[in-house]
């Protein structure tokens, strides 16, 4: 007769946390310079310049890449536009991955103000068919980021805008990272 053995269960927890921690050690982390996009099609690894402390591939303090936020003078107007710094015409500002779901965000353009541009990803349960759902994603400019507490509702901010005692515009971007990508367990 074989010998029967007893799995504790305890012991195959330990294991399976010994193996996460193995996996997690050997994945890619960015860098100073180095950015990693992974896409269902596979993993991007990006080297820029890391010699000026910003990342930017220009060797600049100017951040040129995907949601780029800049101040515009447009007839009598300034505007406060989000777009993809490497090409001037390109419809989309850049693109958000939310699990699966890839959106390419369209370029957007506000009257100048004080205040915060940000991406917002919201899901939404549907009503009439339980445990599915849909996504918004979006770019935004307000005075101030939302203050609702939702657990499904995640927010970047982008860039802030502000005007000095002289009525001159300052952008001080924030997001410089390229495309975005949104991890959390309530993604679907």
């Amino acid at each position: 007769m074989d010998m029967l053995t007893t799995i504790h269960p305890l012991e195959v927890k330990r294991k399976i946390n010994e193996l996460i921690r193995e996996i997690n050690r050997l994945a890619p982390v960015a860098g100073n310079g180095i950015a990693i996009a992974r896409y269902s099609s596979g993993t991007i690894f990006s080297v820029t310049d890391a010699g000026d402390g910003y990342g930017t591939a220009s060797g600049s303090d100017q951040y040129d890449g995907p949601f780029t936020v800049e101040l515009l003078q447009e007839e009598e107007k300034q505007l406060v536009r989000c777009r993809d710094g490497q090409d001037e015409n390109a419809p989309y500002a850049g693109y958000i991955r939310v699990g699966s779901l890839l959106k390419a965000v369209e370029v957007r353009s506000w009257e100048a103000k004080n205040g915060i541009v940000y991406a917002e990803v919201l899901y939404e349960e549907s009503e009439s068919e339980e445990g599915s759902g849909s996504y918004s994603i979006d770019l935004y400019f307000e005075e101030s980021l939302p203050e609702d507490s939702d657990p499904k509702r995640w927010i970047l901010r982008i860039a802030e805008v502000s005007a000095d005692e002289n009525g001159l515009w300052n952008i001080s971007q924030i997001w410089e990272n390229g495309d975005i990508e949104v991890t959390g367990r309530w993604l679907r």
